[in-house]
């Protein structure tokens, strides 16, 4: 299926090193076991990815995704801690981020 195809693609080393979302809601139909345990799979090796956005009907295969993107939102945790020690700067905010940031805030400018 096509996303087993996309597990192998997310699982290789170089061709998605810095994808970072995987949105596969509204499918028409659930998702097989095998595409599962595929996704599950290729996400224990990748490394970049912070949030999969999919309905996953087995439990273990959804702790595993769990686990993993745990993991990796944690290396990027500790890679802006490292990035702001080295270099004494914090990473800039992106547009979206301020956007957020004046929503949080409850700026007159966002209405």
């Amino acid at each position: 299926t096509g996303v087993v195809a996309l597990s192998q693609l997310i699982a290789s080393p170089k061709s998605c090193r810095y994808i970072q979302v995987i949105r596969l809601e509204n499918q028409k139909s659930m998702l097989k076991s095998k595409a599962e345990f595929a996704l599950a799979k290729a996400l224990r090796v990748n490394r970049s990815i912070v949030v999969v956005s999919l309905r996953v009907r087995n439990l273990l295969e959804r702790e595993r995704i769990g686990k993993y993107i745990l993991r990796n939102v944690d290396y990027l945790r500790q890679a802006r801690q490292r990035h702001l020690k080295t270099t004494g700067v914090q990473r800039k905010r992106n547009a979206v981020e301020e956007i957020f940031d004046k929503i949080c805030k409850n700026e007159d400018s966002i209405t």
